[in-house]
């Protein structure tokens, strides 16, 4: 007998339990049979807990399951279903939903992570196409839904008139998946609507909130904010992409500053600028169990910087905080590293910013207490030279936790590369994805870093690109270590590292164990066309998983394309292709050619 544990069955219970809408003016029962059932759901990761038995049950068992899978909010994945699969699913729903109705067992107060994960994975446009192939469900009632996503859906008035009939909403999700299919004229209006529908429960039950990619006008972020104060049940908020700017900042900063519960806030890509990130600080402030905090493209500099790390400090709870692409300067990161609770942090995101030697001294120095939670760490493209980018390594040696980390581009030179290399024969072998790209550490460094790397077990990812200014033998005989000890490697980009025929020749055997390979890139490199027909004819028939290939900027010449041509042939899963600049006479200029699915 099929068994449902609790939390699929929530999420079963939301994608299809359409028939609710029955009479709402959605599809008919001949037109859903018609159309048969969609051959794939959004999902999300599945625990192995059992349904709760209503209350005083041992809910607190898929509690605890759910946080131990939650992820990444922006992470979604599709599960594949068949037609009896799907029934069987719906039944189980059904028969769930309605003991929880029954017995009046909340839907729980589920992770804020997980959350996130909910608010984005179902939508009313997949709710109406299950509307008529499966008229079973059609006693649930609206109450019994507290998530709805719009998607891509029009807001005619049909669906405003759908949406407000939702009288149990907690997770609530009006932003769209394009960017250039926004409505920002009809998504505030929308929620000012809905919200308007459930002033009968004060305070509004609402815990999720999204409104992301679109752009709002000044009278609608004065209407969210207004919103938003009025929801002191809200955890998670999400306003990513939504043109809110430097005074839009000022107005919501109102309605954050009635919250106090916010666990998730998103506010990338809005360009609030110093002057929003000052507007805002208070509210932060004031949010003390926050747990995920993006500001990433805002390009908040060193005056929102230091408001920002003064809205932060002390926050124990902060478990993960990215802030690329702002421009901080040094004495920012300084004060940053100060604020932070470092040993709470799963991820930091600090890349592409400005930090510098200053900045870059002040994270080691931060990061040299161990830590048991964090396991994503980028900092790349912050300038950190050579001295700090060392210091920085040997302060890496002590986080035996680290799952992913990135320090591209940050000019360290041989001396951060040795260094690097020494942290790493320290380090744990939990290392998952590597990016060190872009930083000359040149040949002996790399061969040393390679050599360090050949104890990692697990690398998925691993850019080593721009980094080698030489060829040798030493550093491909290490580096073939390194693939040897990770046959499990999805990524691998040496892009620019000087190697020529011989080095292909080493490399080769190895390349061909990557069996997962989805991606290599081998670009701007002197190959040649002897190179190049040996990865053609040794290396490609073997990695048949491969979706991206990078092989311009080799000097392959036509024999070399001739050989790439054929092997292209046992290569069923490519969708991108690059081979331009291949001629001795061609200038080296980077272009793209898309393989035809």
């Amino acid at each position: 007998m099929f068994k449902m544990n609790f939390l699929k069955s929530f999420t079963l219970l939301l994608v299809l339990t359409p028939t609710a809408f029955a009479g709402a003016g959605g599809p008919t029962e001949s037109e859903g049979a018609e159309g048969g059932a969609p051959r794939l759901i959004n999902s999300i990761p599945l625990s192995t807990a059992t349904p709760p038995q209503g209350p005083g049950s041992k809910s607190d068992t898929s509690l605890n399951a759910a946080k131990s899978m939650s992820g990444t909010p922006s992470q979604h994945i599709l599960v594949p279903v068949t037609d009896a699969e799907l029934q069987v699913a719906v039944t189980e729903a059904e028969r769930v939903a309605r003991q929880m109705y029954n017995e009046g067992t909340p839907f729980g107060a589920l992770p804020p992570e997980l959350l996130a994960h909910i608010a984005r994975d179902f939508n009313l446009k997949d709710l109406l196409a299950f509307k008529g192939a499966y008229q079973k469900t059609q006693s649930l009632s609206f109450h019994l839904l507290p998530c709805l996503k719009l998607g891509n859906v029009p807001i005619t008035t049909h669906v405003r008139e759908v949406c407000c009939r939702f009288a149990n909403l907690q997770h609530l999700d009006l932003g769209v998946s394009h960017s250039y299919m926004a409505d920002g004229n009809a998504a505030i209006p929308l929620l000012n609507a809905i919200c308007e529908k459930q002033t009968n429960q004060s305070p509004l039950p609402i815990k999720t909130l999204a409104i992301y990619k679109t752009p709002l006008t000044d009278d609608h972020k004065q209407d969210l904010s207004t919103q938003i104060s009025k929801m002191p049940n809200l955890r998670v908020l999400d306003l990513s992409s939504s043109n809110i700017g430097p005074a839009g900042a000022a107005t919501l900063a109102k309605g954050l500053a009635e919250q106090n519960q916010l666990r998730v806030f998103n506010m990338s890509g809005n360009n609030i600028g110093p002057a929003g990130a000052a507007a805002l600080e208070y509210g932060l402030a004031e949010q003390k169990q926050l747990q995920v905090l993006d500001m990433s493209g805002n390009h908040i500099r060193p005056a929102g910087g230091a408001a920002l790390a003064r809205a932060l400090f002390g926050k124990t709870q902060l478990q993960v905080l990215l802030l690329s692409r702002n421009y901080i300067g040094p004495e920012d990161v300084k004060v940053l590293a100060f604020a932070l609770h470092m040993q709470g942090l799963r991820e930091l995101d600090l890349s592409l910013n400005e930090a510098g030697p200053e900045g870059g001294n002040a994270l080691a120095e931060a990061l040299l207490v161990p830590s048991k939670n964090l396991c994503k760490l980028n900092l790349s493209s912050n300038y950190l030279g050579p001295t700090a980018f060392a210091r920085l390594a040997d302060a890496l040696a002590a986080q035996r936790h680290l799952e992913e980390l990135d320090l591209s581009f940050n000019q360290a030179g041989p001396e951060g590369g040795n260094a690097l290399a020494a942290a790493f024969l320290m380090s744990s072998e939990n290392l998952r994805k590597l990016k060190l790209s872009g930083n000359g550490f040149g040949l002996a460094a790399t061969s040393r870093l390679a050599d360090a790397l050949a104890a990692q077990k697990h690398l998925e990812e691993l850019y080593l690109s721009c980094n080698c200014n030489k060829e040798g033998q030493s550093g491909i005989a290490a580096l073939a270590k390194v693939l040897s000890a990770n046959i499990g490697l999805r990524k691998l980009c040496l892009e620019s590292n000087l190697m020529g025929p011989e080095s292909a020749k080493l490399l080769a055997p190895f390349l061909q164990k990557l069996k997962d390979l989805s991606e290599l890139d081998l670009g701007h490199n002197r190959l040649g066309a002897d190179g190049i027909t040996l990865i053609a004819e040794e290396v490609l028939p073997y990695l048949t998983n491969l979706k991206k290939l990078n092989l311009s900027s080799n000097y392959s010449g036509t024999p070399g394309e001739q050989a790439i041509n054929k092997a292209l042939l046992l290569l069923p899963n490519l969708k991108e292709f690059r081979l331009e600049s291949n001629h001795p006479e061609e200038k080296h200029i980077l272009g793209e050619i898309a393989l035809q699915s």
